[in-house]
């Protein structure tokens, strides 16, 4: 997995990300920490990019020179720089090699640490010894201060939290959206993609305070709640859907449950658009799936229903016959 490192000095470069390298970058710059770091370090970047070049360092050479090096005993006071950066343009290029080497020292020491899931889902131990389980694409960031100060984490995505008991320091998760849940040992699952419309808290067991500034609610085991980004408030309190943690447990069930439910179901787990043919609502199906593949899941359904279907990389849509 390439490192954050590279993914911000890219970013200075003015290089185009990928969507997942852009997730990561949210994610590290989320914290204000950082975000007055990378500020800082576009200023000096912006300077010495009109220096001459007969003055320029191989920047490059030296980051990664560095990086290879990190557990060397070379230090680099921030003093040091403050002074430098007061001298001439003509130093100048040499002030970035200097911050390379200070950034990537403070940053890739492990004292803050971003984790990612791509195309599978990760399972993340904590300091605390609380276990977060990351689903695909999704991104959980840890500050240096997590089980010393505070127990507080950033996600973007979606991951399920089994969250060891501590009635002095509440286990606190933010989302980027200003929406946090705060408890103090409980397991919850969190869906908070940044391109979603909601922010979902799904509660397996305990009791969860899901709160955005004064507006807040408090969710039960086996009850959900969801906050409206649009409306910029909570909705109602209600039970928990069966298939919540379909993602994690690879097992889907359904009991008689509305056709259209059954493809909300499927859309989550499949990551895909399901169409289903028209004047279905009336219909309901009752079956239970566990660590089938996509295809099988879909030609039980369309054998029971009497449909056809057609599977492209996007979407599942089923017809009549």
């Amino acid at each position: 997995m390439e490192e954050i490192t590279d993914i911000l000095q890219r970013k200075l470069n003015g290089d185009a990300l990928s969507k997942e390298e852009q997730n990561r970058f949210d994610m590290w710059i989320s914290s204000k920490e950082n975000k007055t770091t990378f500020e800082d370090y576009k200023k000096i970047w912006d300077v010495t990019a009109d220096v001459p070049q007969i003055l320029k360092p191989d920047v490059n050479t030296q980051w990664n020179k560095f990086k290879n090096n990190i557990n060397s005993s070379a230090t680099v006071k921030k003093s040091n720089i403050i002074k430098l950066f007061s001298a001439k343009y003509s130093v100048a290029a040499a002030i970035i090699v200097l911050l390379s080497m200070v950034f990537a020292l403070k940053y890739l020491s492990g004292s803050n640490k971003v984790y990612h899931s791509a195309s599978s889902t990760l399972e993340v131990t904590l300091a605390d010894n609380s276990v977060v389980t990351l689903n695909k694409n999704s991104s959980l960031y840890v500050s240096k201060y997590f089980n010393k100060k505070q127990r507080t984490v950033t996600l973007q995505g979606e991951a399920l939290f089994n969250v060891k008991h501590d009635t002095k320091h509440p286990f606190i998760v933010k989302t980027g959206d200003n929406v946090n849940v705060k408890v103090l040992g409980t397991v919850f699952n969190v869906c908070a993609y940044k391109d979603n419309s909601e922010i979902e808290l799904k509660v397996i067991s305990g009791k969860v305070l899901f709160e955005k500034n004064k507006d807040r609610v408090i969710v039960s085991k086996d009850e959900e709640a969801k906050f409206n980004k649009s409306t910029d408030s909570f909705e109602k309190v209600k039970p928990l859907d069966a298939n919540t943690l379909a993602w994690n447990t690879h097992h889907l069930k359904f009991n008689n449950t509305p056709i259209n439910e059954v493809a909300n179901a499927l859309e989550r787990y499949l990551n895909k658009d399901i169409v289903l043919p028209e004047d279905t609502e009336n219909m309901r199906y009752t079956g239970e799936f566990t660590n089938l593949s996509e295809k099988d899941i879909i030609e039980v359904i369309s054998l029971a229903m009497g449909w056809n279907y057609k599977i492209s990389d996007t979407s599942i849509i089923f017809t009549v016959r």
